[in-house]
């Protein structure tokens, strides 16, 4: 995300306006993964209502919000999804997708991805890694058969990726393996003490440490595969938040040509 400058403030413009909406339309998952922040999993069956949903959604587009992020839960488990996805697009809105990437082998999954302008597999480290975290044996092998079939159809997709102190020292080879996919965006999040995360990741701490060890890799990242992958890194600090509000606001794309602001008191990023 990108920070306006002082130019763009004071002029009031939006070039490139890009809102989102996150929407969650179910709990339900075909996993139970240890760091889940809203603790998703099969047991889960609440869906939100899809006629209240439209309602929103056009009062949202008709105030200015253009792009649907889709996560949950599985989003591929929402028993409405083709309904929603169609909504969504006659509307007007980009739609990008989080998923496990492990239900694509479906005819009716791979006919909702005309749907999507792009799809984020979740991805938590090599093999022995993904599949512990993700608490099923295989759950990386079927991962990677997902990622092919997103390849097949030519969808556009990316890797996201929970950062703990336990990963952070694949992400080298976590930028590799994106490339080596296909991958356009490789979306890093650090790993918050949240959902099932607080009972099965108590230890896996991001300190302070290691969010400067994360933020250099990062920037290592970005230079490396520059013009290959794009790199993003949620990584903001409250303070930096309070000094600098616009980096979570409408100007975020492209304002003016001045470099983004980057610190290292306390951690963010705005690369």
């Amino acid at each position: 995300m990108n920070a306006a400058n002082n130019s763009c403030e004071s002029t009031g413009e939006f070039p490139g306006r890009f809102r989102t909406i996150q929407l969650h339309p179910t709990r339900r998952c075909n996993l139970a993964c240890l760091h889940c922040y809203s603790n998703s999993e099969p047991s889960q069956r609440e869906m939100i209502d899809l006629n209240a949903t439209k309602w929103f959604l056009k009062y949202a587009f008709e105030k200015g919000f253009n792009n649907i992020s889709l996560s949950g839960g599985e989003p591929f488990l929402y028993n409405n999804l083709e309904a929603l996805l169609g909504y969504c697009k006659e509307t007007g809105y980009q739609v990008t997708m989080a998923t496990n990437g492990m239900m694509l082998g479906s005819e009716r999954n791979q006919n909702l991805l005309k749907y999507v302008d792009l799809v984020a597999v979740s991805i938590d480290g090599q093999e022995g890694l993904h599949d512990h975290i993700r608490a099923k044996l295989g759950a990386y092998t079927k991962m990677l058969e997902g990622v092919e079939v997103l390849r097949k159809h030519r969808k556009a997709f990316g890797f996201i990726h929970t950062v703990s102190p336990q990963s952070w020292e694949s992400l080298i080879w976590l930028g590799e393996f994106a490339v080596a996919q296909g991958a356009k965006l490789l979306q890093l999040h650090p790993l918050e003490m949240a959902g099932r995360a607080n009972a099965e990741m108590g230890g896996e701490v991001i300190n302070e440490e290691l969010a400067h060890k994360i933020y250099i890799l990062t920037e290592y990242l970005r230079q490396k595969h520059f013009g290959e992958l794009i790199i993003q890194l949620d990584m903001l600090h409250r303070d930096y938040l309070l000094e600098f509000p616009q980096v979570v606001s409408a100007f975020e794309r492209s304002c003016g040509k001045k470099k983004a602001i980057k610190r290292l008191n306390g951690y963010h990023y705005t690369g």
